[in-house]
């Protein structure tokens, strides 16, 4: 039989880091395959896509850089709680979320400032920012694997 009780006990005692880090993951993949498309577009001078992925690139990117705030500050919580502030790779983890956070901040102020950037040669330039935050989002999850399942 469910147990109503039970389920509220068990998504209560969940970690709410872990489903919000799924989030900027997620984000920051879709911004490099937004920011390929747009130059894709732009190389084949097909400006109605090239505007169309651009501005999705833009709302991607000033999404990315407001879900990571969440996933960092439970992050830094869970830490500190569940962990007593020692978990393994902490240090490097905050690091790392420093700078995911502070480039999808950039590519937002810079893609919002900037509507016709994939169609210059600074386009590259936020591709590549785009893919490092998406690397940076693996080597995130990479190190979260190994606080809660252990060195691989």
């Amino acid at each position: 039989m469910l147990d109503p009780l039970r389920l509220i006990q068990i998504a209560l005692g969940h970690p709410v880091h872990v489903p919000l880090t799924h989030f900027p993951i997620a984000l920051a993949h879709v911004s490099a395959l937004l920011a390929g498309l747009a130059l894709f577009f732009a190389w084949r001078q097909n400006e109605e896509q090239t505007k169309f992925f651009s501005k999705a690139l833009s709302y991607d990117v000033a999404l990315l850089a407001l879900s990571v705030i969440p996933a960092m500050l439970t992050g830094i919580m869970e830490n500190a709680t569940r962990y007593n502030g020692i978990a393994p790779n902490a240090q490097t983890k905050m690091m790392l979320g420093a700078t995911l956070l502070i480039l999808s901040i950039a590519l937002a102020v810079w893609s919002r400032r900037s509507p016709n950037v994939m169609r210059s040669r600074a386009g590259v330039v936020v591709f590549v920012l785009c893919g490092i935050c998406a690397l940076i989002t693996i080597m995130l999850g990479l190190l979260g694997g190994i606080i809660v399942w252990g060195a691989v």
